[in-house]
């Protein structure tokens, strides 16, 4: 389970020594535009009743390099092969897809280096498929299909990590934008079991900032997450997407995960699917640590000294056939008005409705921050959860169920996982629970 806009400009004249310092537009730089992308000459009519005929840009990539800054890039329907980069010079770009552009390159980009390392020893290189470079701010991207169904056998989860569209900030390179009505899909690589293989993932090097808002996008073919905001510097508005996978015994995946310091919200999203078979061939004296997840909150909002002091909200999402539904670590959350059910093919036995631990078995495999503490070293002792007015119905009361479980100190730390760290302070109140084996547990460590 481990390991993730509006464009507002003002323009100012500043007076020095008598001179007037004129605005980009006046002073020589190109005005905003509308470009046009078409993956062929063949006549053809964009939504917008534009003729793609004459768009004058065979390929996305040479459409964002000419463009000025706060273009907006009509991309036609088509196939397009190649990867893309919205370099750090571009600010304002607005990327949109007619019904039927796809993104789907047949050779993987680059590897770059992942920004922010959260794991101690540091984490695989990524390829991406949509890179968002550190400084281009005001990007916004929708309507696309982005698929990684040609390179997903050529990039090794355990060399390299895979992700559809990757966010990334740095100190002074800041980054936002939006994503909307995208389809992300195929990003499992060769070795997802290594922990590789991310939908969507914005991340931020100590310094950077990142403020990204991810709405109404379809998910899914993803290794490891479908959607990953991580660190300390990223806050991700997440919500209406709809985010699905299915059993495997490769890796556990999470629907949603937001962590090591990244903070956010996470509201009516549909999430369905992750579940880790193969969890009882683990060793993990924590099983439930294990277990794949519809949103997983892990060490979210901690601050640099790795307190978690900022609450991760989690409402009105729809969760279906996750074995936990809502996991939380290492981190404080209002957990609210979610539904959590399971498959209508049939119920998973152990799994979990809502799940707050202080800090699991893995706690110090990881960071507060990128360089900093391994997070079983400073969990805090006072993570606040509220769990307010969920609904959990496993409809067949499956084996060792639990509808909510808050607080477990149960386990022994071995030479290969972490004792218990860190203390919940739990308020439930107003859920409705049926057919699970436990309907709600306080336990050690809360």
């Amino acid at each position: 389970m481990r390991r993730s806009v509006t464009i507002g400009a003002a323009l100012a004249a500043l007076v020095v020594s008598g001179t007037m310092a004129l605005p980009a537009t006046v002073a020589g730089a190109q005005p905003p535009t509308t470009l046009y992308v078409s993956p062929s000459a063949n006549t053809h009519i964009n939504n917008d009743h534009h003729n793609c005929a004459t768009a004058g840009y065979a390929t996305i990539q040479s459409a964002v390099n000419a463009a000025p800054d706060g273009s907006k890039i009509v991309v036609c329907s088509g196939t397009y092969h190649a990867s893309l980069l919205i370099p750090a010079t571009k600010t304002g770009l607005d990327i949109v897809g007619d019904t039927g552009s796809k993104l789907s390159p047949t050779r993987p980009a680059a590897a770059v280096t992942d920004v922010a390392p959260s794991s101690v020893g540091g984490v695989a290189p990524i390829v991406a498929i949509v890179r968002v470079a550190p400084g281009a701010t005001g990007t916004t991207i929708s309507g696309l299909e982005i698929n990684g169904a040609g390179i997903e056998s050529a990039v090794n989860g355990c060399d390299n990590d895979l992700a559809g569209l990757y966010w990334s900030a740095t100190r002074g390179h800041n980054a936002s934008g939006s994503a909307s009505d995208l389809d992300v899909v195929n990003t499992t690589p060769t070795n997802s079991g290594c922990g590789a293989g991310m939908g969507i993932y914005v991340d931020a090097a100590t310094g950077g900032t990142a403020r990204v808002t991810l709405h109404q996008n379809t998910v899914s073919g993803y290794g490891k997450n479908g959607i990953t905001c991580s660190n300390i510097g990223v806050s991700c508005t997440i919500s209406a997407n709809t985010i699905t996978s299915s059993p495997t015994a490769d890796v556990a995946q999470n629907g949603v995960q937001v962590g090591f310091g990244a903070t956010g919200t996470v509201n009516e999203n549909y999430v369905s699917g992750n579940d880790w078979t193969a969890y009882g061939t683990d060793a993990n004296p924590e099983v439930q640590s294990d277990f794949a997840s519809g949103v997983l909150l892990y060490a979210a909002g901690v601050n640099s000294a790795g307190a978690a002091n900022t609450s991760i909200a989690v409402s009105g999402n729809t969760f279906v056939g996750n074995q936990i539904g809502v996991e939380v670590v290492d981190s404080e959350a209002d957990v609210a008005a979610n539904s959590i059910t399971e498959r209508a093919n049939g119920a998973l036995p152990d799994s979990i409705g809502v799940f707050g631990v202080g800090c699991d078995a893995y706690c110090g495999y990881f960071e507060d921050h990128p360089g900093g503490a391994a997070l079983n070293t400073v969990a805090s002792t006072t993570q606040a959860i509220t769990v307010f007015h969920n609904t959990v119905n496993f409809s067949s009361t499956p084996a060792g169920s639990y509808g909510i479980w808050l607080g477990d100190n149960s386990w022994t730390g071995n030479a290969s996982y972490y004792a218990p760290a860190g203390h919940e302070v739990p308020s439930v109140s107003q859920n409705t629970i049926s057919n699970v084996a436990t309907p709600e547990t306080i336990a050690g460590g809360a």
